[in-house]
C-alpha cells in the first residue's frame, strides 16, 4: 500500500471512513500478495497509484489485473490531482482476473505528478471487494500505418495501434 492513496468518498462524511485497503495472500495473480479494497456501506472507492515517474511530452499506458465483487471498474489518468484523459470502463469479474490497460496520455510541460486514477462502483446489494496486482507503466510507443485504397478527396485517413495485447478503437 506504499505510495497508494485512498481517495474514496467518506460515509458518513466526515467521518474518515473510507473502506478498507490493504495487501493480502488470499489471492494473487502474480507472485505472492495482491491488494485488497472493499467497503459494504454502497459507496463508490477511488484509488491512486503512487506517483508515477514521467517525462513531458512522452506516452505512457498503465495496466494492471483487477477482479472482485461489484459492479464496474473505471480507470483513467490523474495528472497534478485532476482526472485527465479517456475513461476505461469495464464490468468488475468476480472469479477471474482482466488485464485493465488504460488509454495512452502524454503528460504536459509543467506537470509535476502523474498518477493512475481506479474508482470502483458498488453492487446493488451495497458491497465492493476489489483485488488489484501488477500495475506496469509504460511508455507507449506507436506504430503508424495507413489505410490502401483511394481516397475520395485530398484526404488521408491515419490511424495509431498501440500493441498492448488487446484490441482498442483506434479510429
Amino acid at each position: 500500500t506504499d505510495g497508494w492513496i485512498n481517495a474514496s468518498q467518506e460515509i458518513p462524511p466526515g467521518s474518515g471512513v473510507r473502506g478498507l485497503f490493504q495487501p493480502t495472500s488470499d489471492t494473487s495473480h502474480h507472485g505472492t500478495t495482491s491488494l485488497r479494497y472493499a467497503r459494504s456501506d454502497g459507496g463508490f472507492m477511488t484509488l491512486l497509484s503512487p506517483s508515477i515517474q514521467f517525462e513531458p511530452g512522452r506516452t505512457y499506458q498503465a495496466r494492471f489485473w483487477i477482479k472482485g465483487l461489484g459492479d464496474r471498474a473505471l480507470v483513467r489518468w490523474s495528472q497534478n490531482g485532476v482526472a485527465v484523459g479517456d475513461w476505461l470502463a469495464l464490468g468488475l469479474p468476480q472469479d477471474e482476473w482482466r488485464e485493465m490497460i488504460t488509454p495512452p496520455w502524454t503528460p504536459v510541460a509543467g506537470a509535476s505528478d502523474l498518477r493512475v486514477l481506479i474508482t470502483l462502483y458498488s453492487t446493488t446489494e451495497r458491497s465492493c471487494a476489489a483485488y488489484l496486482d501488477s500495475l506496469q507503466v509504460e511508455e507507449a510507443p506507436s506504430t503508424h500505418w495507413q489505410l490502401g485504397g483511394i481516397p475520395r478527396a485530398a484526404t488521408a485517413l491515419e490511424a495509431v495501434v498501440f500493441p498492448t495485447n488487446s484490441w482498442t478503437n483506434v479510429f
